[in-house]
């Protein structure tokens, strides 16, 4: 392999992946919106049963997803296929027992959530009915990972990004029609989650490795992947927590139309993150792969040119979102979520400072720092929960902003710092100082556009793309040699 394939394959892979990501978020959005129509009580009820049933997802996961992806990219760099298999089937095994066990549990909690924490009887069936959904989750998300494992993200992109989503309309829309509302929506959720699972697992029997068929006898490796794992599984319920408090607080605090306006900001502002995670879905299992090839050097090339364009891809997107946000709060679910403005730029502000440790997170990840990991999320998560509880009931949605803003800020510190020093993985500081002056010179300038030209938002953030990139040329963002690498993409 020359010194070039690993950083066109991470390319490569991140293209596909963003074009996924792109259909993935205007689909999601088209869902959204039809719950949006209901209003934001309707579209707040909905949320925190969502919030409530992702919680129990995680805990059916076990972590096994993000062991999955670490050990099967390893033993595929090892070219070890018996510890492969028994490790996808190991995980189908336990996922199916905990997937089963969980949705069983929030069914029958369903009617004490609703009516003693939240006070409304609306929520039971919701939770209900979602309850279903966490077997087809937790079984998909195991194909999804070995997906990403052998790097085959198209599979993923049909499957998850597309497909899900598409369904995920039509049986919404159905159900709509046939008089079934919000409960429909919930029915056709869950659905599109199943599909979802089966069609994976078509794609990892058929195109990459039929686990079910092959004759490689398999070789478990049970413990060292639930020891990797089961750290991971308080690292993700941890990291969850960071994001869903403020959703289970403010309904608790406030009311679920409320939690329908703050969902409406949240994700949106969340958008920041959407490539970031597309590079990042190939980043993982290169840096596994160079892991168990043994290959420090390769691997540090790889952290430094990812970790550039992660930020890079990120800093406009935040900006935009920074100081347009009226504009695009309205244009996408109407007057009704306007208010939330302010919470959706606020929170730019966090996953943008997010953005930044997402490879250092990984390089720990790799590194089998999963206990470290854990304590970073448990410190974030334990924060988050502390400012809500003071901030929400004095600030209200603002309040519950500032509090993820403020643990962002200390969970991305705290990863940065440690794989610098632990792991001698450094970040492209000097490239981050030069992204960061091409968009404030960018958005001055759209600004300075904005009132006295023109407020028309896709003209704004057009000219904003084009100035952001030619500065980034200028002040040598983006390299000669980057140019060389996609160039040779597009040939092979």
């Amino acid at each position: 392999m020359n010194k070039d394939e690993n950083i066109r394959k991470i390319i490569t892979g991140s293209l596909i992946v963003i074009l996924g990501l792109i259909v993935t978020k205007l689909l999601g959005y088209i869902f959204r919106l039809i719950i949006a129509r209901f209003g934001p009580e309707q579209y707040g009820l909905f949320s925190l049963g969502l919030s409530i049933v992702t919680i129990g997802s995680l805990i059916a996961l076990m972590g096994l997803d993000r062991g999955i992806l670490r050990y099967v990219s390893y033993y595929i760099g090892s070219k070890d296929n018996t510890k492969i298999r028994g490790t996808i089937i190991f995980a189908f095994k336990a996922t199916i027992i905990s997937g089963l066990l969980l949705a069983i549990i929030i069914f029958f909690l369903a009617p004490i959530i609703s009516t003693k924490i939240y006070h409304n009887n609306g929520l039971i069936s919701i939770i209900k009915i979602l309850a279903f959904s966490i077997p087809a989750y937790v079984l998909s998300e195991v194909c999804l990972s070995i997906i990403k494992a052998y790097r085959e993200v198209k599979y993923m992109v049909y499957s998850k990004n597309m497909l899900e989503g598409i369904i995920k309309i039509i049986l919404s829309l159905i159900a709509i029609y046939l008089g079934y509302s919000i409960f429909g929506v919930s029915i056709a959720y869950t659905l599109s989650l199943f599909f979802t699972f089966i069609i994976s697992l078509y794609f990892i029997e058929k195109k990459i490795f039929p686990f079910l068929k092959d004759n490689v006898k398999a070789q478990y490796n049970n413990k060292q992947l639930l020891v990797f794992s089961l750290p991971l599984l308080l690292n993700n319920i941890m990291e969850l927590t960071l994001i869903s408090t403020d959703t289970l607080l403010i309904g608790y605090f406030l009311s679920s139309n409320y939690v329908g306006i703050y969902n409406a900001a949240f994700p949106t502002a969340a958008l920041v993150m959407s490539i970031p995670v597309s590079i990042l879905t190939i980043f993982t299992p290169t840096i596994g792969k160079l892991a168990g090839e043994g290959n420090i050097e390769e691997q540090k090339k790889i952290f430094r040119i990812s970790s550039k364009w992660i930020f890079f891809v990120s800093l406009p997107i935040s900006l935009i979102f920074i100081f347009f946000s009226k504009d695009i709060l309205m244009l996408l679910f109407g007057s009704d979520y306007v208010i939330g403005y302010v919470v959706m730029s606020i929170l730019s502000i966090g996953f943008l400072i997010n953005t930044i440790s997402f490879t250092a997170r990984k390089i720990l990840e790799v590194n089998k720092k999963s206990n470290l990991i854990l304590f970073n999320s448990i410190i974030a998560a334990a924060l988050n929960i502390v400012l809500n509880l003071v901030l929400i009931p004095k600030y209200g949605l603002v309040g519950a902003a500032l509090s993820s803003v403020a643990s962002f800020i200390v969970y991305s510190l705290l990863f940065v710092v440690q794989s610098s020093l632990i792991a001698k993985f450094n970040p492209p500081l000097m490239q981050y100082l030069k992204t960061i002056l091409a968009g404030i010179l960018a958005i001055i300038w759209v600004l300075l556009i904005r009132n006295y030209i023109t407020s028309n938002i896709f003209f704004i953030v057009i000219t904003f793309g084009i100035i952001y990139f030619l500065l980034a040329l200028l002040f040598r963002v983006i390299k000669k040699e980057e140019f060389m690498l996609l160039k040779s993409i597009r040939k092979s």
